[in-house]
């Protein structure tokens, strides 16, 4: 298992969304930036947080332009 832990700005609201077996979850997306001499550059992930009833309170507060923090398991799939 790999983890990440990443920093920077939402890129969209979080929304609650269903699977097919419908188990909800949390997704958005973020970007992190940084800067190598003068060149900025930019990585977007997207987030899925598998347990949106335990973090369904959080949900308001993660909105576009908000910076957070988050640390998680890394898929590359």
């Amino acid at each position: 298992m790999q983890m990440i832990t990443v920093d920077g700005h939402l890129g969209r609201d979080a929304k609650i969304f269903a699977s097919a077996n419908g188990n909800e979850f949390i997704a958005f997306s973020m970007a992190c930036n940084s800067r190598l001499k003068n060149i900025q550059k930019t990585t977007w992930y997207d987030v899925i947080i598998p347990s949106a009833d335990r973090y369904r309170n959080l949900v308001p507060y993660l909105t576009k332009g908000k910076y957070i923090f988050v640390t998680g398991d890394l898929d590359v799939s």
